[in-house]
């Protein structure tokens, strides 16, 4: 894998989770290079860059593969071969396009509903609830669904 392309499947924000790190809504953080009081280290996620803001710091700015570096105290070398790691044993992936995200976020509002749907026709269903009670399982603890009768046409391939 090239350098630039695993830094289009690395991204700053695994990167950081990966190390436990978690910007503030702000995107700062405590630079862990430094003994810090107030978060100096600035990420900037829509660029995969950072940049430390204090003078007391040497570690200046970097992206993804330089934050793997500095933070671990490796070479160039071995933090390419970390960051290939990271991508082959995680679930990060390219990032998704604008006009993708916004058909995502459509259908994932659907599922949600579905699943809403799902646990309330669960309590209405007599079937569902006796299946429940076989199996010891509490519905409302286990927060479990049932699909509503046209759900239930679709998955059979009936129409």
């Amino acid at each position: 894998m090239t350098i630039p392309e695993l830094k289009t499947h690395l991204r700053l924000s695994a990167v950081l989770s990966h190390y436990g790190l978690v910007p503030d809504k702000h995107g700062k953080l405590r630079c862990p290079w430094h003994a810090d009081k107030t978060p100096s280290l600035q990420v900037y996620l829509k660029t995969d860059s950072w940049t430390c803001f204090s003078s007391k710091c040497e570690a200046g700015s970097g992206d993804q593969l330089d934050f793997i570096m500095k933070y671990e105290g490796i070479s160039k070398h071995e933090a390419l071969k970390k960051a290939e790691t990271l991508v082959s044993h995680s679930l990060i992936h390219l990032p998704v396009p604008t006009h993708t995200r916004s058909s995502l976020i459509t259908k994932m509002g659907l599922l949600i509903k579905l699943y809403q749907t799902s646990q309330h026709a669960i309590s209405r269903s007599t079937k569902a609830k006796a299946y429940a009670a076989s199996r010891k399982l509490d519905i409302e603890t286990l927060q479990l669904g049932y699909p509503p009768p046209a759900v239930e046409c679709l998955d059979s391939g009936r129409p």
